[in-house]
């Protein structure tokens, strides 16, 4: 994790500026969710598992959002966020209970 004490130069920031334009398109944005769900940056791991996952955090803390200063500010912006974006298995099962003809609103 990066902390308010790791010092930075130029040549840092130009290459997390550049890290972050590469990734920084809906295409790369897709791509690193996948790299990082892939490499179980975001789930319990196996041991085994442990040098593929500290190379998704690597990853986080190049791009400058493994940082002790933008993880508040990611909190603040997920607890913003719906509790869910899809519907629970009860509001399915009323879709399903529609009367025959009428559309659900899912």
């Amino acid at each position: 994790m990066i902390t308010k004490h790791t010092k930075f130069t130029n040549a840092d920031m130009i290459h997390r500026s550049k890290v972050r334009m590469a990734y920084n398109t809906p295409e790369g944005r897709a791509e690193l969710v996948r790299l990082l769900t892939d490499l179980g940056t975001f789930r319990e791991i196996s041991p085994q598992e442990l040098e593929l996952r500290n190379y998704g955090v690597r990853k986080l803390e190049e791009l400058g959002f493994y940082d002790i200063e933008i993880i508040p500010l990611m909190f603040d912006w997920l607890f913003s966020q719906p509790v869910a974006l899809r519907p629970t298995v009860e509001e399915m099962a009323e879709h399903f209970d529609t009367p025959e003809g009428e559309e659900g609103d899912f």
